[in-house]
């Protein structure tokens, strides 16, 4: 078990495969000390098994608005399912402003463009 019990983890809830190497990347680069841990979700039954074994250690959430199959806002209810159990913050990442306010009326704390998520992130959790 060692060191990584206690691993700062953030879950990314994003399908785009191009996006989510970005983003880990801009963590890296953001992240000189300890990187957290980044749990990658492209689906919603993906980020639903991933929130479950990993809850005790999750930090963050970020939430994108469409997952394929789709082209529609289709995360409003896993945002909801996900707040019950959640305290702590949850970002609406979409490249639609729309579908970003819906999300914060659907349990999101924060909302923020895609190509911001690293920096919200890291200054959400004081990680700098």
């Amino acid at each position: 078990r060692g060191g990584t019990m206690n691993k700062i983890k953030i879950l990314l809830i994003e399908d785009e495969v191009d996006v989510t190497r970005i983003w880990e990347r801009q963590f890296g680069l953001l992240l000189k000390a300890e990187k957290p841990s980044l749990l990658i979700a492209r689906s919603i039954s993906e980020a639903l098994k991933q929130f479950e074994l990993h809850k005790k250690d999750i930090k963050a959430i970020v939430v994108d608005g469409c997952l394929r199959p789709g082209g529609v806002l289709n995360t409003e209810m896993l945002t909801q399912a996900l707040r019950r159990f959640f305290v702590g913050p949850m970002i609406a990442s979409s490249t639609r402003e729309d579908y970003r306010q819906l999300l914060l009326k659907s349990g999101c704390d924060h909302e923020c463009r895609k190509e911001d998520v690293p920096k919200i992130v890291v200054e959400l959790l004081g990680l700098v």
